[in-house]
């Protein structure tokens, strides 16, 4: 007896090892472009294989179960893990965020008003780096690195329901689409998100390319023996070039026209960042000193707005085209920027400020750590289009967090 005993207790303890080996060993799947060029990210697969998706139980990304309200409030915490992107989803009726979790692209939306939470898809695509939204929120483009992380990945997504396999339905979306170019070092959005702009190097050129969202009808409008640059699109007929900041060197801003046409905007300037109004009349830019100044090449007047920050801290009110929201660090300790900011050796605790550009005043609309007993260092911020949600990765974790302006006062 005792030894049928032993026999069954030493099965089960196989059994569960196998299991532990399975869950800590065993290695998802990336997406990757595949050899035959197929647009199926995840091969010519049957509908059980590899690719469809996951049935949900729980959020487990952002730690909130699905289908349960959350509470708004003044600042709203979206996300407990770190996020690929995020954009907001706005009607008449009602304003909600939208994010991609980072370790496996699932969408998700939340209500700003109603605190709904909406999973969306549950397509798993792991460690996605950066998601830039277009079509309404229904379509991204995801950035991410192979898996051997050598290569830069970049696939134009769509959100579309799944065909129906017998008499099952599901009411989630899956994500399809297609590869662009490899190793794109910069992409940008047009103002009207239909088209792409973006940088590759070959031959140790740095090559320009206007495309589609989804890669096609592609025109190469720009070459340069630099390869560094920071590429955006901020006004249809404007695309700007800068080149990647580093503390104690002369950064440099083009404008390049659609048809290749290029202006120097700005020259000689250290450890420049910049940030093109949708106008395309003001750029506002900072210095290795995290000097934040407005420039109108118009007029080659600079405004210096007396706030000590990095230009891509900011966002362009889409309201008021002389506004624009800063987040500004209370210290900043020293170093050589923006280098050691990039390099996580230092962070930041911000407050919210509100950016007169015509009267070059600016107010302080949300002290964060002071109010809300909060740190963040912020970036990728955007703004509602009423001015009334303030939304923001915070730098440190990755999380997703909305600050409502409407009700903060000047502190």
């Amino acid at each position: 007896m005792l030894k049928k005993i032993f026999i069954f207790a030493f099965i089960l303890f196989i059994i569960g090892a196998a299991a532990v080996w399975y869950v800590i060993y065993q290695k998802p799947t990336g997406l990757e472009p595949n050899a035959n060029g197929n647009d199926n990210p995840f091969g010519d697969v049957s509908p059980d294989q590899t690719g469809t998706p996951q049935t949900p139980g729980s959020d487990g990304e952002n730690n909130i179960p699905l289908g349960t309200q959350t509470q708004i409030q003044e600042l709203t915490q979206v996300t407990t893990s770190a996020a690929a992107g995020a954009i907001f989803i706005e009607s008449k009726a009602s304003t909600s965020i939208r994010f991609m979790d980072r370790a496996t692209s699932h969408i998700t939306d939340l209500d700003l008003g109603t605190g709904k939470i909406t999973r969306i898809s549950n397509t798993t695509i792991p460690k996605i780096y950066g998601a830039l939204w277009f079509n309404g929120g229904n379509s991204a483009i995801l950035r991410y690195l192979n898996e051997a992380g050598n290569t830069i990945n970049t696939y134009s997504a769509n959100l579309v329901t799944p065909k129906t396999i017998g008499t099952s339905t599901t009411a989630l979306k899956e994500l399809q689409g297609r590869f662009l170019a490899q190793d794109i070092e910069s992409i940008a959005l047009s103002p009207a998100k239909t088209r792409i702009f973006y940088i590759i190097t070959e031959n140790g050129v740095g090559q320009g390319t206007i495309a589609n969202t989804d890669g096609s009808k592609r025109s190469t409008i720009f070459t340069s023996p630099l390869t560094e640059w920071i590429a955006q699109w901020p006004a249809e007929g404007v695309i700007t070039l800068t080149t990647k900041a580093a503390g104690g060197h002369g950064g440099y801003l083009y404008f390049l026209t659609t048809a290749g046409k290029m202006t120097r905007i700005l020259a000689g300037v250290p450890g420049l960042t910049t940030l093109t109004d949708p106008s395309g009349t003001k750029i506002v830019y900072s210095d290795d000193s995290n000097n934040l100044r407005v420039y109108v090449p118009k007029t080659g007047t600079t405004l210096n707005t007396g706030l000590s920050t990095l230009a891509e801290k900011c966002v362009w009110s889409k309201k008021q085209k002389n506004i624009m929201y800063c987040a500004v660090p209370q210290f900043i300790p020293r170093g050589t920027y923006p280098d050691v900011w990039y390099q996580g050796l230092v962070s930041f605790a911000d407050g919210i400020y509100k950016v007169n550009t015509d009267s070059n005043t600016s107010q302080l609309i949300a002290n964060i750590p002071a109010k809300f007993n909060q740190s963040f260092d912020i970036v990728e911020p955007m703004i509602s289009s009423d001015d009334l949600h303030f939304g923001f990765k915070n730098k440190k974790d990755g999380t997703i967090w909305v600050l409502r302006l409407a009700s903060t006062t000047p502190q």
